[in-house]
């Protein structure tokens, strides 16, 4: 009776020594998944923190673009509108031009001195200016 009582206690021993060995193994493996959860949610705040700041830096270069792009509709639109001021005056002063060529030149008389003005032209014999007539 002995041995069987002593074989069934090692037995349990042996149950009870592998049943630890399988405890100790998972344990192990517990603190191995914990460490390798902890890298992974550590690499996962550094992916998270890196292409927030990536979003950041693409928002503001498209703020700056879209400051750019209005600076540059402003500026266009005030080149048009130059350019449609330009074009009225341009007509304003063609139209001008063909009104002059149209009407006949009137040649004003300068002022100034009286002897430097332009003296209507004389016939041969009429005096010049401080000189008596022949005929007279």
């Amino acid at each position: 009776k002995l041995s069987q009582e002593e074989y069934a206690r090692q037995e349990r021993e042996q149950r009870l020594s592998a049943a630890d060995e399988k405890a100790g193994s998972a344990a192990e493996e517990v603190k191995t998944y914990k460490r390798r959860i902890e890298e992974m949610e550590k690499e996962l705040q550094k992916t998270e923190w890196l292409f927030k700041n990536q979003i950041a830096t693409h928002e503001k270069k498209v703020h700056e673009n879209w400051l750019k792009a209005r600076a540059a509709e402003r500026a266009i639109a005030e080149e048009k509108s130059e350019a449609t001021n330009l074009r009225h005056k341009l007509l304003e002063l063609t139209q001008k031009m063909a009104m002059l060529q149209e009407e006949p030149v009137i040649v004003k008389p300068m002022l100034g001195r009286p002897n430097t003005q332009n003296h209507p032209r004389r016939g041969k014999g009429a005096p010049l200016k401080g000189q008596k007539s022949i005929s007279g």
